[in-house]
């Protein structure tokens, strides 16, 4: 980078690490709930790695996650996903109270 460049502040790595989050949580929850699938169906049955939506990362994520922490595995993941939510219903606002204001 030269001195003419601008460097990254710090609300740039705020989006990127919110970002990361995003997918970490949604990574997180589709290995959870392709994990949790086949117990729940009318004949449970093994689950096996290479079922899980998320391949092998997926399954042994959820596997530990629901070993260790039990259905409560889920609740980090609901919370960033409330997050997201509101963040989004945040921009919304924004964006109709631009309007708004512009018609005024």
């Amino acid at each position: 980078m030269t001195s003419a460049e601008p460097r990254p502040t710090g609300r740039w790595r705020q989006e990127v690490l919110a970002l990361l989050l995003l997918f970490v949580a949604l990574f997180v929850l589709l290995s959870l709930c392709s994990y949790l699938l086949p117990l729940v169906q009318a004949e449970p049955g093994l689950q096996r790695p290479e079922a899980n939506w998320c391949g092998a990362l997926g399954y042994y994520t959820a596997h530990y996650l629901l070993s260790f922490l039990g259905l409560m595995a889920f609740l980090p993941v609901g919370i960033l996903l409330m997050a997201f939510g509101g963040f989004m219903m945040f921009i919304g606002f924004l964006i109709i109270r631009r309007i708004v204001d512009i018609e005024v």
